[in-house]
């Protein structure tokens, strides 16, 4: 019975997709900026520090345009947002790319995370009964774990398709570079 709270469902579905392309976005740009750039694993982590600011800022800019917008309008800012720095992401994600490119895409991606959770989050819990409050916080947790796994299961197998495409399509051995450009496809 719970699910009939329009509020609930809505907020734990959005959910599910939003954190699915967070999962894929940061598996994938992850393996770019280290398979591609050259990237250590200490300097990859250290690269997504401005992603962590990002959602932190966009987490208390939510705040004030709860205030003055009201809950779904900053949810939907924080989607358009956060989309459109995917989008810069995936056109800056190439093989003779930088990591100023990415950065470009990463930190509207990740200001437009953060001024997603916090509105999400207050309409999943809007219209709850008090008893139910427990119930709906969970399921709310456990949307976004799921769709965190399954989205990333999804992206990579989308990813590897691509990749594999990319390869059989050549009609050749694949060159070293053939290969950066093959996973490059992928993560796109």
């Amino acid at each position: 019975g719970i699910f009939r709270v329009r509020t609930l469902a809505t907020a734990n579905v959005i959910l599910f997709i939003v954190v699915g392309g967070l999962f894929g976005m940061f598996f994938f740009a992850t393996l770019y900026v280290q398979q591609i750039l050259g990237y250590s694993p200490l300097e990859a982590g250290f690269a997504f520090l401005p992603v962590t600011f990002g959602i932190i800022a966009g987490a208390g800019l939510s705040q004030q345009l709860i205030q003055r917008l009201g809950v779904k309008p900053t949810v939907l800012i924080g989607l358009t947002l956060a989309a459109a720095g995917l989008v810069v992401l995936a056109a800056t994600t190439k093989v003779d790319g930088s990591y100023l490119g990415i950065l470009f895409g990463l930190v509207p991606m990740s200001i437009g995370m953060g001024s997603t959770f916090v509105p999400l989050t207050l309409v999943a819990t809007t219209g709850i009964e008090p008893e139910d409050a427990g119930l709906a916080s969970g399921l709310f947790n456990t949307f976004q774990q799921v769709g965190g796994a399954l989205g990333l299961a999804v992206l990579s197998s989308l990813a590897a398709s691509r990749t594999s495409s990319y390869l059989s399509g050549l009609g050749h051995g694949p060159s070293p570079h053939d290969q950066q450009t093959a996973l490059v496809e992928g993560f796109q």
